[in-house]
């Protein structure tokens, strides 16, 4: 069983080369539809978020996932005809994005990319390509790069908001002081509109190079193998905007990723790390040991795996629900007094659960002997409903 766990407060460890500096990239935030004045908006968000769940882990969904994902993409097809006779707007689709700079080219071309610890690409837009957010945002011009080299391999990848697809390549990538020459990274030449929007011009994949699309070492590992790290360490730190009503749609004071090194200033006590062994190395998973919810414990052992082993939990900046699998995701909200299904009669928000606004919810995780706790504020996903009283849950239901 794969449990994915969106914007949780947890640094990453890996043990890899030991090397000597660090990094720490400024992330950029934007805002999202979940907050919107407009109803309509809220709900499109929790049923885009749904949709983004079962179409990352459809490899791992079981024949009811599979079915509302295909006609998650029946839909989708539709809605991308009207659009493209209609010309309509398509908005990101992820809504509460965290990205960082980073240079392609010599000279650098500089982009901003989504920062995904939940896949293992980088690519980027190039310049002419077909999908209509090309023309709001930077793209990537190969010609404009003496060291750009390819063998025009096909690239193909698709993500919960969509596919994208053009063809592999090699370049110097850099961000922040740190390079690597010769780095595998694909050249979108078309994609679903609405996979990204400006400022953003592609996407820098944080997890392992095993479930790479392109079948390349990502840039991430690459660093780590170099000896230019001062600790085989990666940290991540988010910022919070959720409830602030002087933010704007794009915030530079969007948190921290340190490559090399963590930020001790960002965290209490002592670090606690969880081995990955050598078959583990794909997302960055963490055992489920335990859970407790109002205090309340769940039990995690009917997402056992074979052999006895924990539920895994991966750590995804790319995603914003808590995906579980639905037995459990009955059982978690079954001690939130007044929660309920959403009704299934809503098609696109299968999976979520709702419960009164008013209630404060105390949920923790337990991973490595340690519990965590996952704030009110990011359990709670806000009101979906004209009364303003009832509120969508951040677990949603999903069998793998």
């Amino acid at each position: 069983m794969l449990i994915s766990l969106a914007l949780l407060p947890l640094t990453l460890a890996a043990m890899l080369p030991k090397v000597p500096s660090s990094l720490h990239l400024p992330l950029k935030v934007l805002e999202s539809r979940q907050h919107s004045d407009d109803l309509s908006q809220r709900q499109a968000w929790l049923i885009s978020q749904a949709k983004s769940m079962r179409a990352k882990y459809e490899p791992y969904l079981n024949e009811k996932g599979k079915e509302l994902l295909k006609r998650d993409r029946m839909e989708k097809e539709g809605q991308m005809k009207r659009a493209q006779q209609s010309i309509d707007l398509i908005d990101i689709g992820l809504d509460g994005l965290y990205s960082a700079p980073i240079e392609i080219g010599t000279p650098p071309q500089q982009f901003i990319v989504i920062m995904d610890t939940g896949s293992s690409d980088l690519w980027v837009e190039e310049k002419g390509c077909t999908a209509d957010f090309c023309s709001k945002t930077y793209t990537f011009d190969a010609s404009n790069s003496f060291t750009f080299e390819t063998e025009k391999k096909q690239f193909s990848i698709a993500y919960g908001s969509g596919n994208a697809g053009g063809y592999l390549a090699n370049d110097t990538v850099s961000t922040g002081g740190f390079t690597i020459r010769e780095q595998a990274f694909a050249v979108v030449t078309q994609a679903v509109d609405g996979l990204i929007d400006y400022p953003t011009s592609g996407l820098l994949g944080l997890a392992w190079n095993t479930i790479a699309s392109s079948y390349s070492t990502p840039f991430w590992q690459a660093l780590a193998s170099s000896g230019t790290w001062d600790s085989p360490e990666m940290g991540v730190y988010l910022a919070r905007f959720k409830g602030n009503s002087s933010a704007q749609m794009i915030e530079f004071d969007g948190g921290h990723f340190i490559f090399g090194g963590v930020d001790s200033t960002k965290f209490e006590g002592d670090l606690n790390y969880t081995p990955i062994g050598p078959g583990e190395r794909d997302f960055w998973k963490l055992p489920l040991e335990g859970m407790t919810v109002g205090g309340n414990p769940i039990d995690v052992s009917k997402g056992l795996l074979t052999g006895g082993k924990a539920p895994a939990c991966a750590i995804d900046t790319g995603t914003t629900l808590i995906g579980v699998p639905t037995d459990m995701a009955a059982a978690i909200y079954a001690q939130i007094p007044g929660s309920s299904k959403v009704p299934t009669s809503v098609m696109g928000q299968e999976g979520y659960y709702q419960y009164p606004c008013d209630t404060n919810v105390d949920v923790k995780l337990k991973f490595g002997g340690v519990e965590y706790g996952i704030s009110n504020t990011d359990m709670n996903f806000g009101t979906f409903t004209d009364d303003g009283k009832i509120c969508i849950g951040a677990f949603f239901g999903q069998d793998v």
